[in-house]
């Protein structure tokens, strides 16, 4: 099996960051708003991050169902794999994304609808060793749904750097947009 990429919001200048889980209160968890293009299993979330410090723990991201433009509680699926947070980059700005992946219990997201991939986070919070994420300020992705804290905070005309990953392969069904190279319903991965 193999992903494709369905969104994504990638600028040449990631224009600001964020600190995630910096102070107690600020920016515990971080949203994004998109909108899959095609029906299909996720199977990786790609963020633009970079360390401060030396933090220890874990990232981790979770897709949730939408509720009057902010996430609900309904989860999609399970949260991705642990990302160790001492991996993350030190490049300013990052030159990597960091990777959250399922290998079981993928959300299945339908296309049209929207979603929201929530970042979340185990490593203690402090104001030496944390993470930033990268955002845009251009408003040049659609959605320009970038929310923060569990109160979902709107930040104005801004969204993360991400990539949403589709799994296209043995068992899945994937009908993509052109930009992959997959046509509209079109069945990958049977024999």
């Amino acid at each position: 099996m193999s992903d494709v990429i369905d969104q994504s919001n990638l600028i040449a200048t990631q224009v600001s960051s964020l600190s995630l889980r910096f102070a107690a209160n600020t920016n515990l968890k971080i949203a994004q708003a998109f909108v899959p293009a095609v029906s299909g299993f996720i199977g990786r979330w790609d963020w633009s991050l970079r360390k401060i410090g030396t933090p220890t723990g874990n990232l981790f991201t979770g897709i949730y169902a939408d509720s009057a433009g902010s996430p609900s509680a309904t989860q999609i699926g399970s949260n991705s794999s642990n990302l160790d947070v001492s991996t993350v980059p030190e490049t300013n700005p990052p030159a990597l994304y960091s990777t959250n992946t399922w290998s079981t219990g993928r959300p299945y997201v339908t296309a049209g609808v929207t979603y929201w991939a929530i970042l979340d986070g185990d490593y203690t919070i402090n104001s030496t060793d944390y993470v930033q994420v990268w955002r845009d300020t251009t408003g040049e992705y659609a959605s320009n749904s970038a929310k923060l804290n569990t109160s979902w905070e709107i930040q104005t005309e801004q969204d993360f750097v991400f990539r949403e990953w589709l799994v296209v392969g043995a068992g899945s069904r994937v009908g993509k947009k052109a930009n992959t190279g997959v046509s509209t319903g079109t069945r990958v991965g049977f024999a």
